[in-house]
């Protein structure tokens, strides 16, 4: 059986690190905005599907500005170790600065990269990523460095938005996006 290969459009780190700087600002708006406000319910189910037991290792890959994190958080289980990173420090400053608001000491967020995880092999129970795969620049790559850090029996949880497949609304999906 032969593995067929996707790969997305070559993307320069360096242009999109900067591109994420320069929207920080704004990113959890755009969020809202393009997935019609549906994104806080997804979220919600991004945690539901985790199935987190207590004391769970949560690494929240391409956190943003830290929302999947947050929902992690309000999740109500007991004793979860939960690290947001981002390849763009804004991101992860405003981040800081909305747990800080939020008064929310137990999430540590901090600059890091989804093709180089800065964790140990088999130390993660939960790995999420939102809305950041279409910014990688190898998805082969991502996953398995996802793969080497999650326990045995993890799960890996990608929450992303799709162009939809009927066409009256990929027109319209296609009009709005731009």
């Amino acid at each position: 059986m032969s593995e067929k290969s996707y790969e997305l459009p070559k993307r320069d780190p360096n242009v999109i690190k900067s591109m994420f700087d320069a929207i920080s600002f704004r990113y959890d708006l755009l969020n809202f905005l393009m997935s019609f406000g549906l994104d806080s319910g997804w979220r919600k189910r991004l945690v539901k599907e985790a199935n987190l037991k207590d004391n769970a290792v949560i690494l929240d890959l391409a956190c943003g500005t830290g929302d999947i994190s947050f929902s992690f958080f309000k999740s109500q289980q007991k004793g979860l170790r939960i690290k947001g990173t981002d390849f763009s420090g804004e991101m992860i400053k405003k981040a800081q600065k909305k747990a800080i608001a939020k008064k929310i000491n137990e999430i540590v967020f901090q600059v890091g990269d989804a093709l180089q995880i800065d964790e140990a092999d088999k130390s993660v129970d939960v790995i999420s990523i939102g809305f950041a795969l279409r910014n990688l620049s190898s998805l082969p790559l991502a996953f398995r460095e996802m793969s080497r850090v999650l326990k045995p029996g993890g799960r890996a949880l990608c929450l992303d938005l799709t162009r939809p497949q009927n066409s009256f609304l990929r027109f319209g999906h296609s009009i709005f996006l731009k």
